[in-house]
Parts: C-alpha cells; structure tokens; sequence
C-alpha cells in the first residue's frame, strides 16, 4: 500500500501510480511502514489552518450565544414562579426601576400578597437571588427560621432604619444611679428622640465601673428597659428605673458608661 495515499501499488513500485509520491519503507523485519521524510505539502498546511480556524469562530459563536441567553433570560429561575410582581421583580436593572416597582405594585405589597412570600421561597431553594430581590427581602420582609419561611415586616423601610440604628435615634443621658449593699440602682435617665417616629421598647446597656480603690478596673454590667414611647423632638426623664436583672454592686463604683441597644419605631401619629 502506498504510505501516502493508501492505494494499492506493486510491491517494488519506487512511485505510487495513483498519487505519484516516492515511497518510503520500513526497515526490513518491521510490521508498520515509515512515514514519508517529506515535508507537508503547501495545500496541507493550508488546509489544517482553515479548519482550525474554523473551530475557532466555532467556539466563539458558542460562547457569545451562552453570554446572549444570560443577559436577555434569568438563568435558574424557578418554573414555580406564580407572581408577576416577583417575576418582574427579577428583571429590575436599577434603583430607578426598583422604585418604578415599588410604586407599580405597592397595593400587592400593602395587602401582604402570600403568592410573593411563596415565591421568595422558592428563589432561595433555587439559590436565585438578583441585588433587588436582596433588597427587597431586607427592606419589606422578615424571615423565621424556626418556620423557614418569610413574612412581611412590621417596618416601612424608613422605620426600618430608625430601629437598626438606635444609638442616631435616640440621645441617653444618665442623670443619677446609687450603689446599694447589694444591688446597683435605681437609676434616672433622661431620653430625647432625635427620629421622626414615636419610639418605645427602648433598651439600654449599662456598665458600671470602679476607677480607683481596691477594686479599680472592675466592671459590672446592667440592663435598662424603657416600654413608655417617646414622641419625635420629645425628651422625657425617666426615675427610679431599676435594672431588667438585678445588677450585683461592689466597694468603689463611680462610673457608669452606656448605650442605645435597640428600640422599636411607631407610626407617625399612634404610640406605636
């Protein structure tokens, strides 16, 4: 067989009649023949490089048709979806087309429409979420994890704010507290709220210390619970307040420091 083309040639044929290439034996005793010495022809090196080539635009079109689907179809998004507000919801591109949505489908919203709340169900168990589903679910839902399941938050986004930042809402100031032979307290604190929403459910941590004596450096710490609202630009003093756990006292306290712990936010014009 010729060691070029394959063809079959007489046996002591130095040419092959079929393709006229010079033939080249193996060595006597071997079973494979030698491949030809001779370089590629021009037409073969030009042939490789078009299909290669070729391969090459085809990947490319592969991967530009894979980038097309993700950016004009949300990739993963569960066939669940039963709500339009979610499935636009995951279309939103924007800060401007969030608001456009909110303001669209605020009545879904204010009636706690559950086909939403099912729905964010099932983008969490797809592992689907876009940066304005998490924005959503911060500002306007709440999840339970002892039930796995999302609710709808007793906030607007505005009070939601208030409450996750007390210590800007609320200004806190110790007025008096006595060190008894037992316990620390009762305590005076005067509260001005700095928020435009009634405030109420107001916690206060407490660390009373010694700053010199025997026990200089040591620390003791207490809790305060205010429930009675306090009303926005309203500053109210509060006294005797005691401790929600009695706090234990030592020779030498004389300093006390604090801060906001949290609060709960009202609606404008109620208590709560």
């Amino acid at each position: 067989m010729c060691t070029h083309c394959g063809l079959f040639i007489r046996e002591d044929a130095e040419q092959c009649r079929h393709c006229g290439k010079t033939q080249t034996y193996a060595l006597k005793g071997s079973s494979a023949p030698a491949r030809s010495l001779e370089p590629d022809s021009g037409e073969e090196s030009i042939h490789r490089q078009n299909v290669g080539r070729y391969l090459l635009e085809l990947a490319l079109l592969a991967v530009l048709a894979v980038i097309l689907v993700a950016v004009n179809r949300p990739s993963g998004v569960p066939d669940v979806i039963t709500s339009t507000p979610v499935k636009d919801l995951i279309r939103v591109k924007s800060d401007e087309g969030y608001e456009q949505w909110i303001k669209e489908y605020q009545l879904h919203i204010a009636k706690r429409n559950a086909k939403i709340l099912n729905d964010m169900s099932a983008l969490d168990k797809a592992k689907f979420t876009t940066p304005y589903v998490r924005r959503f679910k911060k500002e306007y839902l709440e999840y339970i994890f002892t039930t796995a399941k999302y609710r709808y938050s007793p906030y607007t986004p505005q009070q939601r704010i208030v409450a996750e930042n007390p210590a800007q809402a609320v200004d806190v100031q110790i007025q008096k507290f006595e060190v008894g032979r037992r316990f620390v307290g009762p305590v005076d604190v005067s509260v001005f709220n700095k928020s435009p929403f009634p405030l109420y459910d107001i916690g206060i941590n407490l660390v009373y210390e010694a700053t010199q004596g025997p026990a200089r450096g040591r620390k003791v710490r207490g809790y305060l619970f205010i429930r009675e609202p306090v009303n926005p630009g309203e500053l109210k003093i509060f006294m005797n307040l005691y401790h929600l756990q009695p706090v234990p006292s030592f020779e030498g306290v004389d300093k006390v420091s604090f801060y906001v712990a949290g609060v709960k936010a009202g609606k404008i014009g109620n208590s709560r």
